[in-house]
């Protein structure tokens, strides 16, 4: 019988690998739940007609795998992550102003302040092993919007902070 081990991020389990491969530097996930992640990346880099939901496949993974938040990277992610999950849920953002905010927020040089996430403590959200099992572009699509969803849900202590900080951080980019 397979060993079962808890990713400290998404808390999904895994059969241990013996070699997974590595895990992410700063994302919070054990390297069986990043391998399951990347498979589902080169999914959506392989076939167009998984695309228009990438933003949110990385935006759901990362705010479940926010890491260590003392690491000034892993905080950024965390805050990124989940404002693309706010201005997808919320605002109603296209994707394609989504990605017009990360690309000005990654070409900024000054440090922001964004306080500590603290990740739900005991979070009923969908994971990653439930959308690499999607057989259709159609089925991927409806998971991954849920998914979303359902990571955007359980940080709902956290919702006015993340309204708050986007309000705050980042009243002079015009997505509107």
């Amino acid at each position: 019988m397979a060993n079962l081990i808890r990713c400290y991020g998404c808390q999904a389990s895994y059969e241990e690998e013996k070699s997974p491969g590595p895990a992410h530097p700063y994302i919070g996930a054990i390297p069986e739940c990043w391998h399951v992640f990347t498979a589902i990346l080169a999914k959506t880099h392989l076939d167009p007609e998984y695309a228009s939901v990438s933003q949110i496949t990385n935006d759901a993974y990362a705010a479940q795998h926010i890491g260590d938040q003392a690491d000034k990277r892993a905080n950024q992610s965390a805050h990124l992550h989940l404002t693309g999950l706010y201005l997808n849920y919320v605002k109603k953002y296209p994707a394609a102003k989504i990605r017009h905010f990360r690309e000005i927020i990654a070409t900024t040089t000054e440090t922001i302040g964004w306080g500590i996430i603290e990740q739900p403590s005991s979070p009923h959200w969908m994971t990653v092993l439930d959308i690499i099992s999607a057989q259709t572009v159609h089925d991927h699509t409806r998971r991954v919007k849920e998914w979303g969803e359902s990571v955007w849900d359980c940080y709902r202590d956290t919702h006015e902070k993340i309204a708050e900080a986007y309000t705050r951080l980042y009243k002079n980019i015009t997505l509107d």
